[in-house]
């Protein structure tokens, strides 16, 4: 119910949560919404630091593209750097 949720802090707080226990749907639905320049600035950003969190495969890749966009610059750092120290 919380994944369907009106409200997108609803649903990111609902896929972190499923994101927490390896639910590989989750996963997915954070990256797209990282990738998804029309998204919110702040749900990307959560998205990307839910992703660095659970060391997700594919948070570098995201992480790395992310250099080019201002806004979300550190986060990127941030979460490259988060996921380099948990290599």
């Amino acid at each position: 119910a919380l994944l369907k949720s009106m409200n997108a802090e609803v649903r990111v707080r609902a896929v972190r949560l499923a994101a927490v226990f390896g639910d590989k749907a989750a996963f997915a639905e954070l990256r797209r919404t990282v990738a998804d320049g029309k998204a919110d600035l702040e749900l990307r950003r959560s998205s990307l630091a839910a992703l660095a969190e659970a060391n997700d495969a594919e948070a570098a890749k995201l992480a790395l593209a992310l250099l080019k966009t201002p806004p979300l610059r550190g986060d990127a750092l941030r979460a490259l750097g988060s996921l380099e120290a948990a290599e």
